[in-house]
């Protein structure tokens, strides 16, 4: 009869220990690190101690959803309701340097998701380079080397597919190249 009782008391205990698991919220408790964040810049900076350094992103077949490790994660701290225009609102696509004699930086702000286009044109409409990604409503700098490039007048076509059936944004900006 006692060993029944022990048994039972055993597997109760074991039964209920195990859903007290459950409540745990995972956590991550971080030792040392920092953010740099300069209002005259473009760029913000975080950085970590005892994080580990390998880089790992998985992304669904559809594209809506990207897992990333680690503490340190992409955000925006702009938060704000979603511009559904045809064209982007202040601050949501930025281009500098410019004028420019090695490289233009454009800043890209957006609260939607979707794929993006940059393409850039000389000043007799040819296509010098075109480039698109699928983006997730976080920020994003890409940076174009026109360093190979004449001196001259460049437009620089931005376009945002958004994946949510809202409209389709589209920028122009005129971009001019210097001599080194």
């Amino acid at each position: 009869m006692k060993r029944i009782v022990l048994s039972s008391l055993a597997v109760f205990l074991a039964i209920s220990f195990s859903f007290c698991q459950t409540s745990i919220i995972p956590s991550v408790i971080n030792s040392t690190g920092g953010t740099f964040n300069d209002p005259n810049s473009y760029y913000r900076i975080d950085w970590s101690v005892g994080e580990m350094t390998l880089v790992n992103i998985l992304q669904s077949g559809d594209g809506l959803f990207v897992t990333t490790n680690g503490v340190l994660q992409s955000f925006t701290n702009v938060v704000s309701n979603v511009n559904n225009t045809s064209s982007f609102g202040p601050g949501e696509v930025k281009v500098f340097p410019n004028p420019t004699s090695k490289y233009i930086d454009i800043g890209f702000y957006p609260q939607q998701q979707g794929r993006v286009w940059f393409r850039l044109y000389d000043a007799l409409g040819r296509k010098v380079y075109d480039k698109n990604f699928l983006i997730y409503g976080l920020d994003r700098i890409e940076r174009i080397d026109v360093n190979k490039f004449p001196a001259g007048v460049y437009m620089l076509h931005v376009q945002l597919d958004p994946i949510m059936g809202l409209h389709i944004k589209k920028a122009a900006f005129r971009i001019v190249k210097t001599i080194k």
